[in-house]
């Protein structure tokens, strides 16, 4: 049996995705209805499926959820910064802020994505194995959230003039200490999800155009930003040893979670092998997360429900594949022999091996937290690495 993290053993007692009430609270007349609303953005291809924004009891002034799926309150957060943004996505998903310029854009993303669950600010330094340093928060103006069931950390937020967006980091309904758990995401893992999320995309844009329509088109849930909310996260495992990061934001675009075999979120297994395959040619890979000791590798891709794929923390770039792919039934879904990587295709592993970009995004992020890096200069860092790749492979050269 292929070993699963903590995460996927907790998705197997989740049953699809749908989005539960609690008592005593009242819908609105007029739901906002995803799949006719927002058709142009990945995973709204269900006909059924529909957020219905309640808002909560009173409690001192500050409205609460008490369930743990459904739709939380969040509190906004007074101290954000946008550190990284593909500001041509955003413009085209949204047409409220297409005629804005970036820093323009910068300020709409704080006014209405930063915000974290209540239950996650309420967290503090204190106490036994603390999960976060002090939250600076505005109580004033809680903001109604969505989180469909079998969502961990992340939050679903309406924006104005249209759209939602999607929020990793933004909070759990119990937080606890430990990774993912905690209900945290940090700046350097948002900032690799952000840089490894465009590889895959440009990836993938590459083997379409060499297969010339031929075969399943691929595509990845994009990610709009990464900000950095202005606090701690305690007891981060990195290379470098346990240590306290600077937390983070990774605002994408709004999904739905595929569902199959009563898994919420991970792709099944031939799809899964499918975009294994096409990365496999480019040296990377979802093998991430596998044991180094073990004699074979497993996957953990998850995608949305319209297959495109999401979450990259366990996409690695390697030079080769000796081990063989298995299945969760222990079945051989790939040998090592029958996909290697092309050396024509291949990302350059001075920028990409897990070691050399771990190790810079852990710099990137700690020097924003610090003010020794400035958001522009991060764009231009993400930009060149980006610019590389597409003329390695032929990209934006029409």
């Amino acid at each position: 049996m292929i070993q699963r993290p903590s995460s996927f053993v907790t998705s197997l007692m989740l049953i699809g995705i749908f989005l539960v009430g609690a008592p005593g609270w009242s819908a609105p007349t007029q739901p906002v209805r995803l799949a006719s609303d927002l058709k142009h953005l990945p995973g709204y291809k269900v006909n059924s499926l529909e957020f219905k924004p309640r808002v909560g009891k009173v409690l001192g002034g500050l409205r609460y959820a008490n369930v743990p799926y459904g739709y939380p309150s969040a509190v906004y957060l007074e101290a954000p910064v946008v550190a990284l943004a593909d500001y041509e996505l955003i413009r085209r998903d949204f047409a409220q802020v297409k005629d804005l310029n970036d820093r323009e854009i910068d300020r709409w993303l704080l006014e209405n994505a930063t915000y974290l669950a209540e239950s996650q600010a309420q967290q503090g330094p204190a106490g036994y194995h603390p999960i976060q340093s002090q939250v600076s928060m505005d109580y004033s103006a809680p903001k109604d959230a969505y989180r469909p069931e079998g969502y961990g950390r992340a939050l679903i937020f309406a924006m104005p003039g249209g759209g939602y967006v999607d929020v990793k980091g933004a909070g759990a309904s119990q937080p606890a200490y430990g990774s993912h758990a905690n209900g945290l995401a940090t700046l350097s893992e948002g900032i690799r999800e952000f840089l490894m999320e465009k590889a895959i995309s440009a990836a993938f844009e590459v083997d379409a155009a060499r297969n010339q329509g031929n075969g399943k088109e691929l595509k990845t849930v994009g990610t709009y930003a990464v900000i950095y909310p202005g606090f701690e996260v305690y007891g981060v495992q990195s290379p470098s040893g346990m240590r306290n990061e600077a937390a983070g934001l990774i605002v994408r675009q709004a999904h739905i979670r595929y569902t199959a075999l009563d898994l919420v979120g991970h792709l099944g297994e031939r799809d899964s092998v499918h975009v294994e395959r096409i990365l496999r040619q480019f040296g990377l890979s979802d093998t991430g997360f596998s044991q180094p000791a073990l004699p074979y590798q497993g996957l953990n891709t998850q995608g949305a429900s319209d297959g495109a794929i999401v979450d990259f923390g366990t996409f690695i770039a390697v030079n080769g594949f000796p081990k063989p792919l298995l299945g969760e039934s222990g079945n051989v879904l790939l040998q090592p022999e029958e996909v290697q990587v092309d050396p024509s295709l291949q990302v350059p592993l001075n920028v990409w091996s897990e070691t050399e970009l771990r190790s810079r995004v852990e710099c990137w992020a700690d020097a924003i937290r610090d003010h020794r890096l400035t958001p522009a200069e991060l764009q231009e860092y993400a930009a060149e690495i980006q610019g590389d790749l597409n003329q390695r492979w032929g990209l934006g050269q029409n």
